[in-house]
C-alpha cells in the first residue's frame, strides 16, 4: 500500500462507517527443510527479489500461507497491496 500523501489534523475523528483497508503485515516466517512458509494477513500479492531494493517480481499463484523452496543465498519477500 503506497500513500503520498496522508492529512491529519488534530482532534478530528473519522467519518462513521469507514472501513480501514487491511495492510498487509507478514505473521510467520517459517523454515522447513529447503523450503519457507510465509504467512501474512491483509491480502495482498506476494513478491519477491534476490536485492531488497528490487526489481520485484510477484510469486506465481503464492497466497497465505505460501511455501517457497530456497534458492540462491538470498531472497528478500514482500507483500504487495
Amino acid at each position: 500500500l503506497d500513500l503520498d500523501f496522508v492529512a491529519y489534523k488534530s482532534g478530528a475523528e473519522a467519518p462513521r462507517g469507514l472501513i480501514e483497508p487491511q495492510i498487509p503485515k507478514f505473521t510467520s516466517v517459517v523454515q522447513q527443510a529447503d523450503k519457507i512458509v510465509l504467512t501474512w494477513t491483509g491480502g495482498g500479492t506476494l513478491q519477491s527479489s534476490a536485492e531488497v531494493s528490487g526489481p520485484w517480481s510477484n510469486v506465481p499463484g503464492a497466497a497465505s500461507p505460501a511455501t517457497v523452496t530456497i534458492a540462491g543465498p538470498k531472497t528478500f519477500y514482500r507483500v504487495q497491496q
